[in-house]
This record gives C-alpha cells, sequence and structure tokens, in this order.
C-alpha cells in the first residue's frame, strides 16, 4: 500500500493540511515533473531515482495508514479462517449451539 503511489494518500488521515506543507508539496510535485518528463536513453536513470526518492520521501507520511490496513486484513483473515471452520462440514454437530438445532427443527 502506498509504496508506489503514496502521493495519493498523504494526508487522508491527518486531514488535507499535511499535503499542503510547502515540503510535501515539493516532493510530490519533482515525482509530477519526472513522471510527466518524456523517458529518454539519457535521463532514464536519473528519472528513475528521482520518482524513487520522492516515494521513499513520502514512506513517513503514509505509515500509519499502512500499519492500519495491515492490521485490518490480519483480523479479516482471522475471522475467514475462524469462519472456514464453524462453516465447515467436518464441524461435529455436538459442537453448535443447541438454539441452532431447535430452530431448524421448528422450520
Amino acid at each position: 500500500f502506498g509504496e508506489r503511489h503514496p502521493e495519493r494518500f498523504v494526508g487522508q488521515d491527518s486531514g488535507m493540511a499535511l499535503a499542503e506543507t510547502p515540503a510535501i508539496r515539493d516532493i510530490i510535485s519533482t515525482k509530477r515533473h519526472w513522471i510527466l518528463a518524456p523517458q529518454t536513453p539519457q535521463n532514464a536513470y536519473e528519472r528513475h531515482v528521482a520518482i524513487t526518492a520522492a516515494n521513499e520521501a513520502l514512506q513517513p507520511f503514509v505509515a500509519e495508514r499502512r500499519r492500519a490496513i495491515k492490521s485490518r486484513c490480519h483480523e479479516l483473515q482471522q475471522h475467514k479462517r475462524a469462519n472456514a471452520i464453524l462453516q465447515s462440514r467436518e464441524y461435529s454437530f455436538c459442537l453448535f449451539p443447541q438454539r441452532h438445532f431447535e430452530t431448524l427443527l421448528d422450520k
């Protein structure tokens, strides 16, 4: 998340004021300049280095959001594993709550 296009996510957690700071604007502006510059054999290396440096410079500003998304993904994966076990046909009937069977019998 945010490793290749961190400028899209800067300021989403702490408000747009962060994205408005001159330092961040300069980093984003430099990156845009190099993205829009036609790639030639003469500038290919310099262009690559500049875009990579801009991405790395913006990483601290998206770190918290990345952490939150990774945490949420971990929670969802655990929930998915638990559901797979609970919905498995190999899950013994005696482990189901009694209410589950009562509602089935009432139908």
